[in-house]
């Protein structure tokens, strides 16, 4: 189990579903019949908004519950306290996507160090842990690339903060003076085979790749001409941390062309916890 994840038997599932501050914030109604009085919105959730269909929090929406699954349609109508039941009773275990941003099995899919967890433990991780962190768990956040033809690779791939942050070197010479860094980066940093960011280090890139180590031998400025002109699109993996046909493939990002798909990564998914190797 992860650290801190309780066992099913102490997590009281409708109290971590509940957020009351969600609740409030999402019904100008509310905030201005209860204005932040927790009490009162909790006892509003139990005797009005259960059966209205309202949304308690980012991880139960009671109308996107019932109307998304056809077979509570079938059976409950438009009784909202039924399905409220329903999930407590079944949708809980069967791990069904009970709000617009919250598909337990995409949670599990996105992040693998969680799937020894149970249904309810997997909630309760969310709504403590993996939500405060950023943590995604739908699989729209692919429409938040944008169309990406604006950024150049070359600009998209270095990252001034961990260049800065990986060699002493470089703190001890420019510290965090991201033009000098990037100069330096230029100037030499490609020529002795240095990573410049999670998606491109140099040595890794050349030395893991035969046929580059015969064309190029030890010549980094040459790896890094060959990454932009043919590795990108090739979808070769070009650091320890980047294999961008693990990413692709992991997270269902067919869609992306391969420099989308590295955008991706450099402006989301590396903040998100998503793993591309």
């Amino acid at each position: 189990m992860l650290a801190g994840v309780p066992a099913d038997g102490a997590i009281d599932m409708k109290d971590v579903v509940f957020d009351v501050d969600f609740y409030h914030n999402k019904y100008p109604d509310l905030q201005k019949a209860f204005n932040h009085d927790n009490g009162k919105l909790k006892a509003h959730w139990e005797k009005y908004g259960i059966k209205e269909g309202r949304a308690c929090s980012d991880i139960l929406d009671l109308t996107f519950y019932l109307t998304s699954h056809p077979d509570l349609v079938k059976a409950f109508g438009n009784d909202y306290t039924k399905a409220y039941d329903h999930y407590f009773k079944y949708g809980v275990k069967e791990m069904r996507q009970s709000s617009p941003t919250f598909n337990p099995k995409v949670y599990q899919a996105v992040y693998p160090f969680l799937a020894n967890l149970t249904p309810a433990q997997l909630i309760w991780h969310y709504r403590n842990m993996g939500r405060p962190q950023g943590m995604i768990a739908t699989m729209g956040f692919a429409t938040l690339v944008p169309a990406l033809q604006s950024i150049a690779p070359e600009q998209l791939v270095f990252d001034p903060d961990f260049y800065h942050n990986k060699y002493p070197d470089l703190q001890k010479a420019f510290n965090h003076d991201n033009a000098k860094l990037k100069a330096h980066w230029e100037k030499y940093g490609i020529k002795e085979g240095r990573a410049c960011s999670d998606v491109l280090d140099l040595t890794f890139y050349l030395t893991n790749h035969p046929d580059l180590v015969k064309a190029f031998g030890n010549d980094y400025a040459r790896a890094y001409e060959h990454f932009f002109r043919h590795g990108i699109n090739e979808m070769r993996q070009s650091s320890p941390t980047y294999n961008p046909k693990v990413y692709q493939a992991r997270y269902g990002l067919t869609a992306l062309n391969p420099v989308q798909l590295m955008t991706h990564f450099m402006t989301y998914g590396r903040t998100h916890f998503m793993w591309a190797y």
